[in-house]
This record gives structure tokens, sequence and C-alpha cells, in this order.
């Protein structure tokens, strides 16, 4: 059945009726979500807490440490655990910059930071050393973390002496041990880089960046040069070579 000219122009002014009805009431509920969402900021402000997320409904996220512990070189929190009573989490500590057509790498050596109450911190370490006070500037990430046999065991990053596993029976600072072949292997290939007119030769299996345990047994899963690197370091200008078609990343386990 054909509708007249004239019904035709009502039915359409009846559905743009419609829609900006239905859009007065969909702006009219954001507004309302946006005041509720005002009114807990306000709130929280005033209660000199420090929520940085809120979403509509059910859940509010609050920040419990200063950006960065301090040193905006801690660039991001890569591994966490539990173990006796305190929550730890491991930094990247790096700063990378082009600058007079080169490229400057920075770092103050990853960090390891604890607290028992979820908001109070204490650093277990912030020079990327796990057993001492002497920097250790080579270990630029707190990779990996674990619990394995009453033991906190942490992975690290480390381009030049390759990776490192380190363990503590008490968690507190200066009380790790490294518990592996820095690199997991003596005599492996080194990646010839150049960098600020001098040669360096870094380790191929760099990172210890996955723990599991399976069968009573710790294992760990190593980062090394994959095309990325490749293509990050040949950008920055540090090597002419390809080294990720000649090598791959390796699994180690725990020998009784």
């Amino acid at each position: 059945m054909r509708r007249r000219k004239n019904e035709v122009t009502l039915y359409n002014v009846g559905l743009i009726i419609l829609a900006v009805f239905l859009a007065i009431i969909v702006v009219g509920q954001r507004r309302e979500q946006v005041k509720k969402r005002k009114e807990v900021l306000i709130r929280a402000l005033s209660e000199e807490r420090s929520i940085v997320s809120v979403k509509p409904g059910d859940l509010h996220w609050e920040r419990v440490a200063q950006a960065g512990f301090g040193d905006p070189q801690n660039g991001a929190i890569l591994c966490g655990a539990v173990f006796k009573g305190y929550l730890y989490l491991g930094t990247m500590n790096i700063r990378v910059t082009r600058k007079d057509g080169g490229v400057t790498v920075h770092s103050d050596g990853a960090e390891v930071w604890r607290t028992r109450n979820g908001t109070e911190w204490e650093p277990v370490t912030t020079n990327g050393n796990l057993e001492g006070t002497e920097n250790r500037y080579g270990n630029v990430y707190m990779w990996s973390m674990t619990v394995f046999d009453d033991h906190l065991v942490v992975g690290t990053l480390n381009l030049f002496s390759g990776c490192e596993i380190w363990t503590s029976r008490s968690g507190m600072p200066c009380s790790f041990k490294q518990v592996n072949i820095s690199g997991m292997e003596t005599g492996r290939n080194k990646m010839r880089v150049i960098y600020d007119d001098e040669t360096y030769h870094l380790n191929e299996q760099y990172g210890a960046r996955t723990f599991a345990t399976f069968q009573d047994k710790l294992y760990v899963g190593t980062a090394t040069w994959a095309l990325y690197t490749d293509l990050i370091f040949r950008v920055f200008g540090l090597t002419n070579y390809w080294h990720s078609f000649r090598v791959g990343c390796e699994i180690w386990r725990i020998v009784d």
C-alpha cells in the first residue's frame, strides 16, 4: 500500500522528532554520568585521596605510589610477585634520545620496590644491583618475577653481560644472589654494536623474560635478538648487521 506524499512527509517528520528525543535522552544520561564522575573526583580530592580513573557503576582506581617511584626514567612496571607478606614490583629504567644525529642511552639501573600495606613503598634496589650497593647499570629491566622453593626469583634484561637470575630467601635489600651464568651460557656469539664511535659486543640471550614452575622445576624463557630489535638498533644507527636471523629464544630449567 503506497503512502500519499503528505503522509510520507509526516512520517519522516515523526522519525526526526523521535531521533531528536532519543538524542536528548542519551545526551542527558551522558551529562549525568559526567556529573557523577566530577562529584566522585571532587569528593576524592576533598578527602585527599588520589583517584585517577573512575568507571561508572562500580570500579574506582586509586594511585598508590608516586609516579616512577620518584624517578621519571622508571618508565614501566614490568613484573610483580607476592612474597612473605610483601608485594614486590620491578621497573624498567632507561631513556633513549636522539641528539646531534646520534643517540644517547642512559639508565640508572632497574629498580625493585616493595610494600606491606599497598600504599607505603620501600626500595629493594634502585641501581640494578640486587646483591649490593654498587651500581649495575646493565640491568635496565627487572623483567620477570616469581616465587619458587620459598625464594623470590627475579630475572633481568642485561644487553651487555646477558640475562641474570637472582634469588633471595628473605626479599630484603642486598640479600639476593645470582644463580645463573649471565646469558645462560659461556662462549656465546656476541652482537656487534657501534655506539659513540666505540664498538660493543652484546650478549645474544639478553633477557630472562618468563618464569614457570612445572613438575617441581623452575623454567625460564629467554629473550634474544628479534627482527624488531634489529630494526630499532638500525634506526638509531647502532648496527649494520641483521643478528636476528641466526639466533632464537631459549628455554632452560633447573637441574637436580
